[in-house]
């Protein structure tokens, strides 16, 4: 039998999480995550979970299902990933694959991208909106329109124009 149950702690065992609830006046039932592949889905206390027993067992219990109440905004066909702020519930990053073949990911937060191997970006168009460019130790610094530049001769300058720069 299927139960609407509200989480009030979770816990990791043995890489399994489980999520304590109080049920039937009980205080220590623990019930077993199951989710989908390659999902890991932490969700905060107070949310509502959709559960059931094992061999109507109380004490053998797992869940599934959520309820956050988190706005939905995903169409026919489309995957939303989000997470949220534990203290409000606030949605403050998400993946949103869109039923158009587009992407789009926002954070309130960093973007951080680690890899072994290449990095390759490929499309018609790159367009990149920043206050300040770095690369790190990689070369030199990337001017870009209406940036100003310093010459090694001291000469200084304003970027005004695309496509190769020889004089300024």
């Amino acid at each position: 039998m299927l139960k609407r149950i509200n989480i009030t702690e979770t816990l990791i065992k043995n890489v399994i999480r489980y999520f304590k609830i109080s049920l039937y006046g009980r205080n220590n039932s623990y019930y077993e995550q199951y989710h989908s592949g390659g999902d890991d889905y932490n969700p905060v206390p107070g949310t509502k979970i959709l559960g059931g027993f094992i061999n109507d067992r109380p004490g053998d219990g797992v869940v599934w299902l959520y309820q956050d109440g988190t706005e939905r905004k995903s169409a026919p066909g489309e995957k939303r990933i989000y997470s949220v702020n534990p203290e409000n519930g606030s949605v403050v990053t998400e993946i949103h694959l869109k039923n158009d073949g587009n992407v789009s990911i926002i954070a309130n937060g960093a973007i951080e991208f680690t890899a072994t191997g290449d990095v390759n970006i490929s499309g018609q168009t790159l367009n990149a909106f920043f206050s300040k460019c770095n690369f790190g130790s990689g070369g030199q610094p990337v001017a870009r329109l209406g940036d100003e530049v310093t010459m090694a001769d001291g000469t200084k300058g304003t970027i005004t124009s695309a496509g190769v720069n020889t004089s300024v």
